[in-house]
């Protein structure tokens, strides 16, 4: 059951690192010639690996189940020794993990380059030459440490698994990869729009989060929580819709 699903996600997967490295190494490239920023490297790649994220999870579980119930095929697959639960879990499990995997280490990398020295750390450009923000009268952008940075890998890695796990519930109903596109996005999107503001200035906020201060903790609490509670409450739907479902 594995090693079917392994065939069927492996192009996915090569996909999905090249569209992380492709939008990763554009970044670095133009954030390198553009000088002086009030951002850092790592800042604007969670904000756009945030929106690729959540995207790569949305086509991720378009034709999860949808595809098998238009060509008749989930039927007989349910038809054999093997439980849904097994199914369900091989049939999203792999996808999500390769999620796990990539981001996290493209994100691992986009780190190291911001933290280089001379190339990405702030330095401008005057006359043709690179040099210090601080010499050319600019307030250099504040570095994001390496605890921060795991936690807004974390949390943008927590929404594209959201959108993976949203997309296969949708797709349990519909009995085509497009149906799934479309309706999983009249629900996203909406939400996505109203709070586009907030989450931005969340994730720029969380690399002043001190997490020996109590006060901070529970503020990030608040915010990621509900996030939290919503991506597991998304699979166990996806669940036991699944389960439950006459195919």
């Amino acid at each position: 059951m594995w090693y079917k699903e392994w065939l069927t996600v492996r192009f996915k997967l090569v996909l999905m690192i090249a569209v992380y490295t492709l939008f990763g190494g554009a970044l670095c490239l133009v954030y390198s010639s553009r000088g002086t920023s009030y951002m850092k490297l790592f800042d604007y790649w969670i904000l756009i690996g945030g929106v690729i994220t959540l995207m790569i999870g949305v086509l991720g579980g378009l034709d999860t189940f949808s595809d098998e119930v238009g060509k008749n095929t989930l039927s007989f697959l349910l038809t054999r020794p093997v439980s849904r639960r097994k199914i369900f879990l091989s049939k999203v499990g792999l996808y999500g993990l390769g999620m796990i995997i990539i981001y996290p280490l493209i994100s691992f990398v986009i780190f190291l380059a911001d933290h280089t020295p001379h190339y990405f750390n702030n330095y401008g450009y005057l006359n043709g030459n690179y040099c210090n923000q601080e010499f050319l009268g600019v307030a250099a952008a504040e570095m994001i440490n390496t605890t921060n940075a795991i936690i807004a890998t974390a949390l943008v890695l927590l929404a594209g698994l959201g959108g993976l796990a949203l997309s296969t519930l949708v797709s349990i109903f519909t009995r085509s990869a497009m149906q799934t596109l479309t309706v999983t996005l009249v629900i996203l999107l909406p939400f996505v729009v109203a709070l586009a503001p907030a989450i931005q200035t969340t994730v720029y906020s969380i690399k002043f989060i001190s997490f020996s201060n109590r006060e901070d903790v529970t503020d990030f609490l608040r915010i990621v929580l509900p996030e939290m509670l919503l991506v597991v409450g998304l699979y166990i739907a996806g669940f036991i819709s699944f389960k439950r479902k006459m195919f």
